[in-house]
């Protein structure tokens, strides 16, 4: 945990940033697993626990082009999002931005720019500003293998709504200090 010039122990935030769109088939799971991540923190009321002085910021989008800010002021963002590869449909993949670039799993992005190329934007974006050289962020990637991709379908693939409750584990596994007692399958 950092200080700062007061002394005091300065909250990091974590952010859980659910990519996709939810009219596009399996392509909303991002979407989906980002609102269920969401109700289950407030169900158990996790964000007000100081232990690691970190809060927890949930946050949906359709448009990948706001995760090139989404890095700023942050410890650790878990970015969950659908992808193609890398897998069998349904199965949920823990990556990092450079694992991902080394596997055959690649971002769905009916949703504009790709999520590795929102990330790179960042970094460049965060280095002008002399952010990155000072905080470096721990990206997280969550994927989940997805079977079909339907334009303006809101029902996600048998095998994709399946892995919900193991992304849902991942995320919380994430989460430093954060995982529920309980399953919420």
């Amino acid at each position: 945990m950092e200080k700062s010039a007061s002394g005091n122990i300065s909250k990091s935030v974590i952010r859980v940033i659910g990519v996709g769109q939810p009219f596009a088939g399996d392509d909303g799971v991002g979407f989906e697993i980002a609102g269920r991540l969401r109700q289950q923190i407030k169900q158990l009321d996790v964000s007000n626990i100081e232990e690691d002085a970190s809060s927890i910021e949930v946050l949906r989008t359709t448009d990948s082009t706001t995760l090139i800010y989404a890095f700023k002021g942050a410890s650790k963002v878990i970015i969950v999002d659908a992808v193609k590869g890398g897998g069998s449909p349904g199965d949920v993949l823990r990556l990092t931005p450079e694992t991902l670039c080394q596997t055959q799993a690649v971002p769905v992005s009916t949703h504009g720019l790709s999520v590795i190329d929102a990330i790179e934007l960042s970094k460049i974006f965060m280095a002008e500003q002399a952010e990155l050289s000072r905080e470096k962020t721990e990206i997280v990637i969550i994927g989940v293998v997805v079977e079909d991709v339907k334009l303006f379908d809101r029902v996600l693939s048998e095998s994709v709504a399946r892995a919900i409750p193991k992304a849902l584990e991942m995320c919380w596994a994430a989460l430093p200090s954060r995982r529920p007692q309980k399953s919420y399958r």
